[in-house]
């Protein structure tokens, strides 16, 4: 199933400068979050594009987005995602 496939598409990302630290999913997966810390702003689109080529995440739309100064200068990221492209 989805929930299944996207907790593997999790497990195989590998992205350096850029932590996950937890991840929600709810609604029979098809709602997301994902939270952590980044080196630097333009990890978090690079992590989300290398996700989308997985077929866990393949269509899925972020559509919620928070980036914030952190601690030892790294980025608290925040992304969520209700919506599926697609029927």
């Amino acid at each position: 199933d989805g929930f299944t496939q996207r907790l593997r598409d999790l497990a195989q990302f590998k992205q350096q400068g850029l932590w996950l630290d937890s991840f929600t999913f709810s609604e029979g997966g098809r709602q997301v979050r994902l939270a952590g810390y980044s080196e630097s702003a333009d990890r978090v689109p690079a992590f989300l594009a290398a996700l989308s080529n997985g077929d866990g995440f393949d269509g899925y739309n972020f559509d919620g987005f928070e980036l914030q100064d952190a601690d030892n200068n790294l980025l608290r990221f925040e992304v969520t995602g209700p919506s599926e492209a697609g029927p």
